[in-house]
């Protein structure tokens, strides 16, 4: 039966059309209308939807890579930072290690048949999907660094008792619940890892920085998955969850000194913010400050020091210093 989905999703490529905005990156810019015609069934609103996607591809096209990764401002340096900071801190606590082997983990804790393993997997896959139906609903609601800070620490927590559940031999049962709780939590704060990227960078560097997070984190996934077993061998399965714990705790720790708030901020907003980041550890800017408390921060600082806000913003009007170009 397992062979069903993908052939479904074969046949299906049959009916699937081109992308308009890679047939306009080869120049094919009529089949590109054509098939834009068939989504937008508005030929104006279909010729604007063109335009735009022409404009993001010119924009994109005069960024490198080296403009990404190699950032000559502090708020693309933060950017960046954030960007494969949250990359690598999604998949550090290793959950693709417990998608990949729950039979094994469930073999750990006293389920020795096959069909059994498999069976009690499925409640940890219904625990991931529950996650994930929290999660997204809420994340405007309640904002990336809640979500982010809640997920990080109860990973945490699920992760000790987990540990203390395979070191105390508490059974099956309560191996089971750490487990699916885990994956809960890991699911509540999984998607704000694809979300924030795409708030830090304009839409020039949104591509490549985005290529660039999902790299490192597919790296760090391979890694972790790659080394369970030889942890486990080392470090008893006990161990390596502590390990893990100890690496959720530290994501979150740097989830709050780090991540800003980006939840209804401009692009604008958030390179301001981002942009003076060599501030945020003092008393003028706070990594969940709102654009409009730092901006009154900010200015409250230049009022005591005697500068005009033109000084602070480029000295001149229409000049751009280092630190607010982005």
């Amino acid at each position: 039966f397992a062979i069903l989905p993908p052939v479904i999703i074969c046949i299906g490529l049959i009916w699937l059309a081109e992308s308009p905005r890679w047939l306009m990156q080869v120049g094919r810019e009529e089949e590109a209308h054509v098939i834009l015609l068939r989504m937008i069934p508005d030929e104006g609103r279909a010729t604007e939807v063109q335009a735009e996607i022409k404009e993001v591809i010119d924009a994109e096209t005069s960024n490198s890579y080296a403009d990404v990764l190699c950032p000559k401002t502090k708020a693309l340096s933060a950017a960046l930072h954030i960007s494969l900071g949250l990359a690598i801190a999604q998949q550090i606590t290793g959950s693709e290690a417990v998608i990949y082997y729950t039979p094994e983990i469930m073999k750990q804790a006293g389920i020795t048949d096959l069909a059994s393993q498999l069976l009690w997997a499925m409640p940890v896959g219904a625990a991931k999907l529950a996650g994930e139906l929290v999660s997204v609903p809420l994340l405007d609601k309640q904002g990336r660094r809640p979500m982010l800070l809640i997920g990080g620490s109860m990973q945490c927590v699920t992760l000790f008792f987990l540990s203390l559940s395979f070191l105390l031999s508490w059974g099956f049962a309560s191996t089971l619940v750490f487990v699916a709780s885990f994956m809960f939590f890991f699911e509540v704060s999984a998607p704000i890892s694809w979300l924030v990227p795409n708030e830090v960078y304009s839409t020039g560097k949104r591509g490549k920085a985005q290529s660039a997070a999902v790299t490192v984190n597919r790296i760090t996934s391979g890694t972790i998955a790659l080394t369970f077993l030889s942890l486990t061998r080392a470090l008893g399965v006990s161990g390596t969850f502590f390990l893990f714990c100890a690496l959720a705790g530290a994501v979150t720790i740097w989830y709050a000194v780090v991540v800003i708030e980006t939840k209804g901020m401009t692009l604008e907003e958030v390179t301001t913010v981002l942009g003076r980041g060599e501030k945020r550890f003092g008393t003028s800017v706070n990594a969940g400050d709102t654009y409009d408390s730092v901006i009154h921060q900010h200015d409250d600082v230049e009022q005591s020091e005697g500068k005009g806000r033109e000084a602070e913003i480029g000295g001149h009007e229409g000049e751009e210093t280092p630190e607010t170009k982005y």
